[in-house]
C-alpha cells in the first residue's frame, strides 16, 4: 500500500494495474484516509490496487484539434487519426479569465436551423450548451 504524504482535494490519481488503470479524483481527504471517485463507470479496482498520484491533468492542444470531438482529457472521441500534442500545457481544471479582459465575442456564426439563428444567435469563439429532456 504506498502512503501518500501530500494528497489534496482535487488531485487526480492513477488507479489499478498500468493495462486497465482508472483516472480517479481526491474528492474527500481526512486524517486517517482519502476517498477518490473515479472518472469512468465500469474501473475494475479493488482493495490492493496500486495508486500513483498524477497531480493535475494537464492538455496540450494543437491547431490539429480544430473540427475534432475532444473530451475533457484531451481524448479523441470521433474516428480520426491520433491528436497531436501541442507545445504549451494547460491544466484542465483552471481559473477562468477575468470577464473583462475576454475577447469581445462579434462574428456571427450561422449554424443553418433557422430556430437557433433566429432565437439564439451565436458567435465565432462563443461557448454554448445545448441541453433536453429525456424522450
Amino acid at each position: 500500500m504506498q502512503a501518500f504524504r501530500v494528497l489534496k482535494v482535487g488531485d487526480c490519481l492513477e488507479i489499478g494495474p498500468h493495462a486497465v488503470s482508472s483516472l480517479a479524483q481526491v474528492v474527500r481527504v481526512t486524517k486517517d484516509h482519502a476517498v477518490a471517485k473515479s472518472f469512468e463507470t465500469n474501473a475494475v479496482v479493488g482493495l490492493g490496487s496500486p495508486v500513483e498520484r498524477i497531480g493535475s491533468i494537464e492538455i496540450a492542444p494543437d491547431s490539429s484539434w480544430l473540427g475534432r470531438v475532444v473530451n475533457a482529457f484531451g481524448h479523441a472521441v470521433d474516428d480520426g487519426a491520433p491528436l497531436q500534442r501541442g507545445k504549451r500545457r494547460h491544466a484542465v481544471d483552471n481559473t477562468p479569465p477575468k470577464a473583462l479582459r475576454r475577447a469581445r465575442v462579434e462574428n456571427f456564426a450561422k449554424t443553418g436551423v433557422r430556430a437557433i439563428d433566429c432565437f439564439t444567435p451565436l458567435c465565432t469563439g462563443q461557448r454554448i450548451g445545448i441541453f433536453a429532456g429525456s424522450g
